[in-house]
């Protein structure tokens, strides 16, 4: 608060416009906290923020760019935005934000390990499977890395992958297909005896689509 205080040296007219001054600033501060940061800038502002988006936060990087936003709408909803450096998330457009919260996005429902052992020796073209129950009910989105047997490399690969040798021959395919109740893993290898009893290990997360 800037108010001076009263005093005895000045009118009463005077300081009764001092202490209405006061009052006002005392609402002003029960409506908006401004907390001040490096530079003396508004690092948070905690309460009614600027321009009529409501009530919330803002948060402002070390220059004074106001970088991150939460607040409820005027329809109740509440809203989050992260902008990139040097946007001002207050007026940024969509593709100038990191994170919004008005975008569905991927999460993580389940995640796991699974490993694929060859035969040894490998069939040509023969396809070894390991199966995981994930019992979501549902066929979801997943994602799923494969990490090489050291022997052939230890390379981690996204899958599913087909993999062909210097010459542009076929050398195996990485497989991984889901059903409403499982998630099933593969290795298709070609006749060479490097594959013969090699592991392949998985690495899966199943995702979910948040709401709007």
């Amino acid at each position: 608060m800037t108010t001076l205080p009263v005093s005895t040296t000045n009118s009463d007219a005077a300081n009764l416009n001092q202490v209405n001054s006061l009052m006002r600033e005392v609402a002003d501060s029960r409506v908006t906290n401004v907390f001040k940061g490096p530079n003396n800038i508004n690092a948070l502002i905690n309460g009614k923020l600027p321009n009529d988006l409501g009530y919330g936060f803002q948060f402002s990087d070390s220059d004074g760019v106001p970088r991150i936003l939460g607040y409820i709408d005027a329809n109740n909803n509440p809203k989050l935005r992260i902008s990139e450096s040097g946007i001002d998330v207050t007026t940024a457009t969509n593709d100038q934000l990191t994170f919004n919260s008005d975008n569905n996005l991927f999460t993580i429902v389940d995640s796991g390990t699974a490993v694929v052992t060859l035969a040894n020796p490998v069939t040509h073209f023969s396809t070894t499977e390991t199966t995981v129950t994930h019992g979501l009910g549902y066929a979801p989105a997943f994602q799923v890395f494969c990490t090489v047997d050291p022997s052939l490399g230890g390379e981690l690969i996204a899958a599913p992958f087909s993999g062909f040798d210097g010459t542009g021959a076929f050398a195996f395919s990485i497989k991984v297909r889901v059903t409403t109740t499982q998630i099933i893993f593969g290795v298709q290898p070609n006749a060479a005896s490097a594959y013969d009893g090699t592991s392949w290990s998985f690495k899966y997360y199943l995702l979910q689509e948040t709401a709007s």
